[in-house]
């Protein structure tokens, strides 16, 4: 299958797999190879992440010297200099290992260099607002409920920065991930990639960050802001970053110069809501740049 070459983050992937959720970049400089491989495990996990649901591993982390990501039963990923292998040991569908790459590895792998959080994001003329949640509580919907009256960072990962102390953010990719209920009924199958109708291509800074929370005693249509805690701050985006080695100590006091500046820079709020996907956009973002 012939090679593609496609744009992320700021990055260009080549790769022979069809990933429709990017954009195809007519540029021969690859930043990251993605080849199939054999990659093998001989050392035991240095760092694993667990289920929230179950408290179970799911994700090991090896040096072998390079990093390996095993995701357990699934796919396993070898990372070296600008090149990722994938072994496709249990051979899971294209969809799921489209997934893993551009919402797992890829943050993994730019984290070596760069600050990425786990978060999704949008851009209202030239101002940011950046949310930032655990997997499941709503951060890519209201990324896309947001996205049709706005432009859309990213509804996942993306790359932080200061300049000057401007808190800046790089976008990702142009596709919204979403629970089959959030695009056309009522009950969750299965997730799934849905293109976003205006996307931001370039670096933008951030306005503000919102701490997202599920109320379920809050009516549909309402939601609650409130400026966040500092502890709170610190532990949400501590515990949303992608870091692939937590023993670099280099790269923590990175991290944790640019959390100071965040919340010395950013204005960072706690917003509350029960079911956003039945807010007005309109309405929200209102709310959002009002605070």
């Amino acid at each position: 299958m012939k090679e593609k070459y496609y744009s992320i983050a700021n990055t260009t992937l080549k790769t022979n797999i069809e990933f429709p959720e990017l954009i195809k970049e007519k540029s021969l400089k690859e930043s990251i190879k993605l080849l199939p491989g054999r990659v093998e495990i001989n050392n035991e996990p240095f760092h694993q992440i667990l289920n929230i649901s179950n408290g179970k591993a799911w994700i090991n982390f090896y040096k072998e010297p390079d990093f390996v990501i095993d995701f357990i039963s699934l796919v396993r990923f070898q990372i070296s200099n600008k090149t990722i292998i994938y072994d496709n040991y249990a051979h899971v569908n294209n969809e799921t290992l489209r997934h893993l790459i551009l919402d797992q590895v890829i943050p993994y792998f730019l984290s070596i260099n760069d600050i990425v959080l786990h978060g999704s994001g949008i851009k209202e003329k030239n101002n940011g607002f950046v949310f930032i949640a655990e997997s499941g509580t709503g951060k890519s919907t209201i990324a896309s409920v947001l996205s049709k009256v706005t432009e859309l960072i990213s509804d996942d990962f993306i790359l932080l920065d200061n300049q000057n102390n401007k808190i800046n953010a790089t976008p990702s990719y142009p596709s919204v991930r979403l629970w089959k209920e959030d695009v056309d009924t009522n009950k969750v199958i299965f997730k799934e990639k849905h293109p976003a109708q205006k996307f931001c291509s370039s670096k933008t800074g951030i306005h503000s960050m919102f701490l997202l929370d599920r109320d379920l005693s809050l009516d549909k249509n309402q939601t609650l802001i409130s400026k966040a805690k500092e502890e709170q701050i610190i532990e949400k985006i501590l515990s949303n970053l992608f870091i692939i080695d937590p023993s670099n100590k280099e790269k923590l006091s990175d991290i944790f110069v640019l959390l100071e500046s965040i919340i010395k820079n950013t204005n960072i709020y706690s917003l509350s809501f029960s079911d956003i996907k039945e807010i007005n956009p309109n309405v929200l973002l209102k709310r959002l740049k009002e605070v």
